[in-house]
């Protein structure tokens, strides 16, 4: 059976109607800007855990995943939405009759979910057979591409395949003859296509990859960034991911800078002869021992009465664990807009002030509530006082040169917002991720990377302790270290908080008051800071969390 021109296969129309992009041009513009968030929303660490769940070069992974998101796309069912734009591939006998209905319920990102996952089990011999739970995730990182994912009923796939049985043969064989295309464009090896199906997703892994496959379509899908092209591909891809490269603005990244009881003062714009407060030394010996061990993630609970200091305790903690673990971010929580007003303040202030490499890219930074606008400082570091787009020609700068931060419109969004590096806003933006809403994975991927802390954690009341501790869960699962702060904690409130986090970070509920023996008090009872460290991150560990995910019980 000859190949189909996928040159000819329509995937995005221009505003008038007519032949907008190609499928093949879509995907190799969602290849390119597949590198370019990849980059922007990954560490190494993460890159790392790809290589080792996986077994597969990251960016080759990554890249056949942008690469064949909307191979369902050739099919009847959505080159029909447009009767002339398929009429090229009509006349080569790709035919097949489609009524309104039929082209509503078979979507083409469950089409696309239905035939990787049968390319990906001709990738290995008949007698070994994608297991159960690989071919619901594989299937659900596709079809979940548009935002949410299927049920778990659905993720079979089995109702869907049973509508397609009337598509004419040589449509299923042209979606497999462009996943081996793709494949050979991301740069895959017959050894990783033998790999792909074997890998034992996890919640937190298939969150994290669809949330970068949902970035990577909205910035290749925008033609300020990739502009149409009609039907073919064009002659010179690289020099069009250039051209894009210049035109996204995805922000800079924190880079935290190291802290001592020496700089202290320094750090925080204290007057030089100022002197770190014994909770804040303590705080200080903690995070270094923290970084010196060699451990992932973390969760500190700092109890001291108001005024005593805990927000730049809290702040060097991040600076000192964020620079040993790699964090590139920090979400800074709040409990009302007024106090996320009052805290954005004294946060960017440090966040200038922290950033260790002034000659970098401006941090994108965002007031993360719903009268943001209303904050005249927040609104003061778009430069010109107004909110550049994502895809202007030239990166946004601000008027004051010593200013390190800067806001992008595309981080403003309600579903973006945990994407700019510096967040400081109200914990609903944290209690969201656990929310099950439309793009939710765009919020996950939001949190890698990031150190978060959680101001006057005592004041969420039995309701949202629920979200709170389910939202610990993924973040103990995403190892990321988080700091809660609060004038004074009930202890059962606090074994709560760190039998959530120590949930999502092994998948199991830990026995014993283990917050009292990890406590380490300033003085017997108050104030006192209270770490839970993991142990130390080695090969063996990462491999036993494989299977490890969130649970929904909120019981410690």
């Amino acid at each position: 059976m000859r190949q189909m021109d996928f040159g000819s296969a329509w995937a995005k129309t221009a505003p008038d109607g007519s032949f907008g992009m190609s499928v093949a041009q879509h995907a190799l513009d969602t290849m390119g800007a597949m590198e370019i968030v990849a980059h922007r929303f990954l560490g190494e660490t993460e890159f790392a855990e790809i290589r080792t769940k996986s077994g597969i070069e990251p960016h080759a992974f990554l890249q056949f995943i942008a690469a064949v998101h909307d191979c369902g796309k050739l099919s009847p069912h959505f080159q029909q939405k447009s009767p002339d734009l398929c009429e090229p591939l009509k006349a080569k006998g790709y035919t097949g009759k489609t009524s309104r209905d039929q082209r509503q319920q078979n979507h083409h990102s469950g089409i696309g979910a239905l035939s990787l996952r049968e390319w990906l089990q001709n990738q290995t011999p008949p007698t070994d057979k994608m297991t159960r739970s690989a071919r619901r995730a594989w299937y659900a990182l596709i079809a979940g591409h548009h935002g949410a994912f299927p049920t778990p009923a659905d993720s079979l796939g089995n109702g869907l395949a049973n509508r397609m049985y009337a598509e004419p043969a040589n449509w299923a064989h042209a979606r497999l003859q462009f996943l081996d295309w793709v494949a050979d464009q991301a740069g895959l090896t017959a050894d990783d296509r033998k790999q792909l199906p074997r890998i034992k997703w996890d919640a937190p892994s298939l969150a994290t990859t669809t949330g970068l496959l949902i970035a990577a379509d909205w910035l290749a899908s925008n033609p300020s960034n990739f502009p149409y092209t009609g039907r073919g591909i064009v002659d010179d891809q690289p020099a069009r991911l250039k051209d894009a490269q210049r035109k996204i603005t995805l922000g800079g990244r924190w880079h935290p800078g190291p802290v001592t009881p020496e700089t202290f003062a320094a750090r925080f714009g204290l007057p030089p002869s100022a002197k770190p407060r014994p909770l804040q030394r303590l705080a200080l010996e903690l995070a270094q021992q923290t970084a010196d061990a060699d451990v992932q993630g973390g969760l500190f609970i700092i109890e001291e009465q108001t005024g005593g200091g805990k927000t730049e305790a809290a702040l060097a903690m991040a600076d000192i664990i964020g620079r040993a673990q790699g964090s590139y971010g920090l979400l800074y929580a709040q409990p009302t807009r007024v106090t996320s007003d009052a805290a954005f303040t004294r946060v960017a202030d440090w966040a200038r002030r922290s950033q260790s490499n002034p000659d970098a890219q401006p941090v994108s930074t965002v007031l993360a509530h719903g009268k943001s606008s209303h904050n005249e400082e927040y609104q003061g570091i778009f430069g010109s006082g107004h909110p550049r787009q994502i895809f202007d020609e030239t990166s946004p700068t601000s008027q004051n040169p010593h200013t390190a931060l800067e806001a992008t419109e595309w981080f403003r969004g309600p579903k973006t917002h945990l994407l700019a590096s510096i967040v400081v806003g109200t914990i609903d933006q944290l209690l969201f991720t656990v929310l099950r809403s439309k793009h939710l994975v765009l919020r996950h991927l939001g949190l890698h990377g990031k150190v978060v802390v959680i101001d006057e954690v005592h004041a969420a009341d039995p309701y949202m302790r629920v979200y709170l501790t389910r939202a610990l869960e993924w973040l103990g699962a995403y190892r990321i270290p988080v700091i809660a702060l609060s004038a004074t904690l009930p202890s059962p409130q606090r074994n709560e908080l760190i039998h959530a986090y120590h949930r999502g970070r092994y998948g199991s509920l830990a026995t014993g008051d283990v917050s009292d023996d990890l406590a380490v008090p300033l003085s017997p009872g108050y104030p006192r800071i209270t770490a839970y460290l993991p142990p130390p991150r080695t090969p063996a560990d990462l491999e036993a969390s494989q299977g490890a995910q969130p649970t929904s019980s909120t019981q410690a």
